[in-house]
């Protein structure tokens, strides 16, 4: 397949040059070049979540490259791309969404149904398209998932989208970034003795094929998104609700855990949590009142609902 030629995208009066720092293809069994395609975090998440393998999906889904795309239904956006001469919607527009978004200027088909844009800056924004190292076999093998396309970071890599911006300066009057503390702030280190299943998920009960199925937030989004709902997905986006699950991997959990309190905690909790937390000490639940263990006032019940609630826009 012959080389994609470097593209420049003119938009409101600015150049955007997009480099090809990413490996074009990678070679097959008859020595033919096959260009990789983005597979979407929910596929890293596979093999990159659980204790063996230091919860890196969830240090993601609690950063703010998780909250890249929703971002860019605040008003502040808004006002970065008038600013900018972008006459776009910044949900709608490359610019915005190059650095926002993943694989924003790939062809439709090298997103696999997997791959959703909603999800932001996710893993193959910094590794390249995985769909050719994702392979259990080939990741385990450094040298070799890398001629298979992926890519170790630098910082040039970060430098594309965390240059200086003076609109973005002028509206969020944002910290100096550095890229030193910005490496730590994001870093996700695997364990060095992780053996086993790096999911920690094991095999669950026998499904139900009657029951009725959770169909997904994303299949929510196919409705709630957009002005017109008033962003109701990049509200909840936004909100600690999302980030729920992954925040069973913080450090503040694990104290939690240590509280006295934890031992009257239903054990369906273990079953949620799975493999990540050990099943409760069993006590009778009537030495530990469960209102001992969360009591919330009126007034941070009025305050929870303010942050979660996402009415419609009116027409």
């Amino acid at each position: 397949m012959p080389n994609r030629p470097t593209r420049v995208l003119i938009s409101g009066g600015l150049v955007l040059v997009v480099a090809l720092l990413l490996p074009l293809g990678t070679p097959t069994a008859v020595g033919q070049v096959k260009e990789p395609v983005y597979v979407g975090v929910r596929v890293c998440s596979e093999c990159h979540e659980g204790t063996e393998a230091g919860h890196q999906f969830s240090l993601w889904r609690l950063s703010k490259h998780a909250k890249a795309y929703a971002t860019l239904s605040l008003p502040a956006s808004e006002e970065i791309a008038r600013r900018s001469g972008i006459p776009e919607a910044p949900l709608e527009a490359r610019v915005c969404l190059g650095c926002h978004t993943t694989g924003a200027d790939a062809e439709e088909w090298r997103r696999d149904e997997t791959f959703l844009i909603e999800d932001g800056v996710q893993c193959e924004t910094c590794h390249g398209p995985g769909s050719e190292y994702i392979a259990a076999e080939v990741m385990q093998n450094r040298e070799l998932a890398m001629e298979r396309g992926l890519v170790m970071p630098t910082r040039q890599t970060c430098m594309v989208c965390h240059g200086p911006k003076g609109s973005h300066e002028v509206v969020l009057e944002p910290s100096p970034w550095e890229y030193e503390g910005a490496r730590q702030i994001i870093a996700h280190p695997r364990p060095a003795q992780a053996v086993g299943d790096p999911s920690g998920s094991g095999q669950g009960p026998p499904r139900d094929e009657s029951a009725p199925r959770f169909a997904g937030v994303m299949a929510c989004a196919g409705c709630h998104a957009g002005a017109e709902m008033g962003f109701q997905y990049s509200r909840w986006r936004m909100g600690p609700h999302a980030g729920a699950y992954a925040s069973l991997a913080t450090p503040w959990l694990a104290r939690w855990r240590r509280r006295p309190e934890w031992s009257a905690t239903p054990r369906r909790v273990a079953s949620v949590c799975g493999a990540m937390l050990p099943a409760p000490v069993s006590t009778p639940r009537a030495s530990h009142p469960v209102s001992t263990l969360a009591t919330v006032s009126s007034a941070k019940a009025d305050t929870a609902r303010e942050l979660t609630i996402c009415p419609k826009r009116s027409c």
